[in-house]
């Protein structure tokens, strides 16, 4: 029996339709960002999980406008799916893990020491407290990033940072500590302010200074008035 010969393919995972990370993406770009991703997986090595095609190849590919290309590239960053660096003639992209398949998740448990946020050096990130949430909130079925944002709110700011830092839905944990940081600001009541203002009003103004001399003025000729009252009286 002849063996057919080998057909390089594309895989992708199916849990990626049901992945939090891929359904921040706007729905009217979802479909473009997955074609891109394709395109990206074609040229990615497996052990490196990085490539580096021009924007004009994927344009060619796919028959997408380049700035289609770059408006979603910018998409699959945000939700963490890829990461960007710049080189000297092109863009060098890498693949997360686990958006790949046949590779090992190594960044699972990430080390992170010598940080007030240590203490979340060992979670899972496929369990970590940060995609749960987003994903009850997915389940829930009506979502948007703010939602999901607020709920991730609920979260300990060192919790989102380390999260931020190690590619745990690093888009929406960087938008939910802006928030977290926004509820935690403490505001002067408006009444302290007001009456700040009507003090500091009152005290430069001419008239009032002026009668808080003549005050001063009057409490000091009637102290003087009392004590020379006083030794006389002593003294008859």
């Amino acid at each position: 029996m002849q063996h057919k010969k080998y057909e390089p393919h594309i895989r992708l995972p199916f849990r990626i339709f049901d992945d939090p990370q891929f359904r921040t993406i706007p729905k009217s770009y979802r479909s473009s960002c997955l074609a891109i991703l394709v395109c990206l997986l074609k040229f990615t090595n497996s052990k490196t999980r990085q490539c580096y095609p021009r924007v004009a190849t994927i344009s060619s590919m796919i028959g997408m406008g380049r700035t289609t290309i770059f408006r979603c590239l910018a998409y699959l960053q945000r939700a963490g799916i890829i990461t960007r660096k710049r080189l000297t003639s092109s863009v060098l992209y890498t693949i997360q893990p686990q958006y790949i398949v046949g590779v090992q998740n190594t960044n699972t448990i990430v080390p992170y020491m010598n940080t007030p946020s240590s203490k979340y050096e060992h979670i899972n990130k496929t369990n970590s407290n940060i995609t749960n949430i987003i994903n009850k909130v997915v389940e829930q079925g009506e979502y948007s990033n703010t939602t999901i944002v607020e709920a991730l709110s609920s979260l300990p700011l060192a919790e989102l940072e380390y999260g931020h830092k190690n590619n745990d839905n690093p888009y929406l944990c960087k938008l939910a500590i802006d928030l977290k940081k926004e509820q935690e600001t403490k505001y002067v009541d408006t009444d302290v302010i007001n009456k700040t203002l009507q003090n500091v009003t009152k005290k430069t103004n001419y008239f009032y200074k002026n009668k808080v001399e003549e005050n001063k003025r009057k409490s000091g000729r009637i102290s003087a008035t009392k004590n020379f009252l006083s030794s006389v009286k002593k003294k008859g």
